[in-house]
């Protein structure tokens, strides 16, 4: 019997459909949206995206109800790379733009609330006084900015409110609201400055 052949629960042909539409919007998708675009009743969309969203491959953004990836499918998905990490796969691009820009280049991840120091690199004859795993403040690092520019507003606005924003010089922004300003000039312009 051919696998490719045998036919699928029209159920998982939905999920798999929606998550393919999903990975097609940058900014997430509604329910409406989802039952117009694939063309089923939004009772259909909406048992589809609750069952995704329980088991944490969607999930829905409470100020603009849109639906996004979760945190399972980026699991799935580095898993499915081969067991290739981020870091390595980021090593050279990182490397060569330390070279092209005689500039020191960082890549972190987000977690609990800081940035997180996964890999670096340097243009020659230039030390770095950082190392990978150091932890770093949000608000007043350009890596921190960047970071919650790309994640949706109102969870950038709960970490920022989470946090105690400290100043250290009289350039720091310890207000949320003044955070929130800026980091949307840092997804206009796409790049962040430490402060």
């Amino acid at each position: 019997m051919n696998a490719l052949r045998t036919p699928s629960p029209p159920s998982i042909d939905r999920a798999l459909g929606l998550l393919e539409l999903l990975a097609q919007s940058r900014h997430g998708l509604t329910l409406s949206e989802v039952s117009a675009q694939m063309g089923i009743p939004r009772s259909s969309a909406h048992t589809i995206l609750l069952s995704l969203e329980r088991r944490e491959w969607l999930r829905r953004s409470g100020r603009t109800r849109r639906y996004l990836f979760g945190p399972k499918l980026f699991t799935l998905a580095n898993r499915a790379l081969g067991g290739t990490s981020l870091r390595e796969a980021a090593a050279p691009l990182l490397k060569a733009l330390a070279q092209e820009t005689g500039l020191a280049v960082h890549m972190a991840i987000l977690e609990e609330g800081q940035a997180v120091l996964i890999e670096q690199a340097a243009p020659p004859r230039r030390r770095l006084n950082t190392w990978v795993g150091k932890r770093m403040e949000l608000h007043c690092t350009a890596l921190g900015k960047v970071l919650l520019a790309w994640l949706p507003e109102e969870d950038a606005r709960r970490i920022l409110n989470e946090r105690l924003l400290s100043r250290h010089n009289e350039n720091t922004k310890a207000s949320p609201r003044r955070l929130l300003e800026e980091i949307q000039e840092t997804r206009k312009r796409g790049y962040a400055v430490d402060d």
